[in-house]
């Protein structure tokens, strides 16, 4: 596995923990009236979001030039 890989895998994982958090955040709202993960929920939202956008950016830069014709 290159290390590109690795780091985007690493990134996606990030992002799927974030919204975890996020669901986990607004089911303990509903469940215990708490406001701290009403408050972390979106942050981890945000968070998601900015990692995504860091991926995209990530994955444009870092993509292989088009192999040349053959002819």
């Amino acid at each position: 596995m290159r290390l590109l890989t690795a780091h985007k895998v690493t990134i996606g994982t990030a992002m799927a923990g974030c919204l975890a958090f996020a669901v986990w955040g607004i089911n303990e709202y509903r469940s215990s009236g708490a406001l701290l993960p009403l408050v972390l929920a979106p942050a981890a939202l945000v968070l998601c979001v900015l990692l995504g956008l860091y991926l995209r950016n990530f994955s444009r830069k870092h993509r292989r030039p088009a192999a040349p014709p053959r002819s």
